[in-house]
């Protein structure tokens, strides 16, 4: 049922953290995508044994930059819904994939979801931490001038994200915001309040 994409590209020291926050999760139907987008470190080999479980695929190609990374991802994707997961972060709450498809399924006027974020270094320092507006006329209120989804975070319908056009792949720059605008278009948004990743 749900798709989760990580494009990673030299990030061999985080992506096991990432692997093992989603295969923690208390909600299991889902397969892990890997877009390598060109790795020359360790990566291929820290991924190797994961790649037993028959959800994680794995697909190295040529550096083209996170955008086309996560096109490529999606357009490999079997699920009715997509997770977005940087390899650099990973998910603290392992009940996160269960609340957001529980919520999209009880309400199909919504195509997007997320929560809040605490960010900190690679040590666990903490920096901040974030909870973005819950309501969708609260997000739309402020949408313009700031990102208030956070992508790491964000599970959204496949359906709705073909019909706004998908990435841009022009661009890796708000790529993920330029995204949720158009998403936004098609139907409502929501932030949990609770906090579901570590950035």
């Amino acid at each position: 049922l749900v798709s989760i994409i990580i494009p990673t590209y030299n990030r061999c020291f985080f992506i096991e953290k990432a692997l093992k926050s989603i295969l923690e999760q208390t909600y299991q139907d889902f397969e892990i995508i890997i877009i390598d987008d060109g790795s020359t470190d360790n990566t291929k080999k820290v991924i190797a044994p994961y790649l037993i479980d028959s959800r994680v695929k794995y697909l190295y190609q040529e550096n083209q930059g996170v955008t086309k990374a996560r096109i490529s991802g999606i357009k490999m994707a079997k699920g009715e819904y997509i997770a977005l997961l940087d390899s650099d972060d990973f998910w603290i709450d392992n009940r996160k994939l269960e609340k957001q498809i529980e919520f999209l399924e009880k309400n199909p006027e919504y195509v997007l979801t997320s929560g809040g974020i605490i960010r900190g270094d690679e040590k666990g320092r903490e920096f901040m931490r974030t909870l973005n507006p819950e309501k969708d006329e609260d997000i739309r209120e402020a949408m313009l001038f700031s990102c208030l989804i956070a992508p790491s975070a964000a599970v959204f319908r496949k359906n709705a994200y073909e019909i706004a056009g998908g990435f841009d792949e022009s661009t890796d720059l708000s790529e993920d915001w330029d995204l949720f605008l158009k998403m936004g278009k098609v139907g409502k948004m929501y932030n949990f309040q609770e906090y579901f990743l570590y950035y």
